[in-house]
């Protein structure tokens, strides 16, 4: 180990991409509208499943969003847990969308600044990593 490395100056790190079509790994993106004293039960109870991976409060459409993996074939019992949170609550509006198709993953860190596609790759971009599964 350098002298740079332990004092944090440089890092050595290994990042994995997973690309999930080969996994045979379904997506399944909810909208929930959840009465605002009901929302923080609802969220307890979708933060509990393991299958969702992100789970978001929101402003718009929807006041919760909720982001679930699960194995092909098993999208509907999925979406039935899922429901069935939902139903407890008397939940106004659900909108069920089941990905079929991985288009693009990006995990760089956040860029405030706007750009064009072409003008160039930012320094901060080369430590993230982005996969485009086509």
């Amino acid at each position: 180990m350098t002298l740079l490395e332990k004092n944090g100056i440089i890092q050595k790190i290994t990042r994995t991409a997973i690309n999930y079509e080969k996994l045979d790994i379904t997506t399944i993106h909810v909208g929930l509208n959840v009465l605002q004293q009901n929302q923080q039960e609802v969220l307890e109870l979708l933060r509990a499943q393991n299958n969702i991976k992100h789970l978001y409060k929101t402003y718009g459409t929807h006041n919760i969003i909720v982001i679930a993996h699960c194995n092909k074939g098993k999208e509907g019992q999925t979406i039935n847990r899922i429901k069935a949170i939902a139903e407890k609550f008397n939940v106004t509006k659900l909108a069920i969308s089941v990905c079929f198709s991985w288009e693009k993953m990006d995990h760089t860190p956040f860029i405030t600044e706007n750009r064009m596609p072409d003008e160039g790759i930012f320094e901060e971009e080369k430590e993230g990593i982005i996969v485009d599964f086509k």
